[in-house]
């Protein structure tokens, strides 16, 4: 099965093994119980309401850049894929104004 996926990926993608996998799985799985704790917490604190959907998100984000570090990946192979996703996630958005100009009018948005 590997020897049919490798020829797709591309040789900066491939990252290798990873040395430390014990402590990148214990990191996740202490991101998702602080995840979790946000969650469950929401309704009964009253600040975590608003704050709900930005400490998700922020959890999310530090759990990426944080296993891509403990994993051994290096500071700048891990923010060369975080702004690469966000480069491919932002291309999609009609509306992220960083990539071309808008022209949005009552029938369509399109971007140049």
């Amino acid at each position: 099965m590997a020897e049919q996926v490798r020829p797709f990926l591309a040789p900066e993608e491939s990252t290798g093994t990873i040395s430390n996998l014990t402590a990148v799985i214990t990191y996740i799985l202490i991101c998702f119980a602080v995840l979790a704790a946000v969650v469950a917490g929401g309704p009964v604190v009253p600040l975590l309401q608003d704050l709900a959907f930005p400490l998700i998100m922020l959890i999310f984000l530090f759990m990426g850049i944080g296993s891509g570090l403990i994993a051994g990946a290096g500071v700048k192979r891990v923010f060369q894929f975080f702004f690469r996703g966000h480069r491919r996630f932002c291309r999609g958005n009609p509306y992220y104004p960083i990539y071309g100009k808008m022209n949005i009018s009552a029938s369509s948005a399109t971007l140049r």
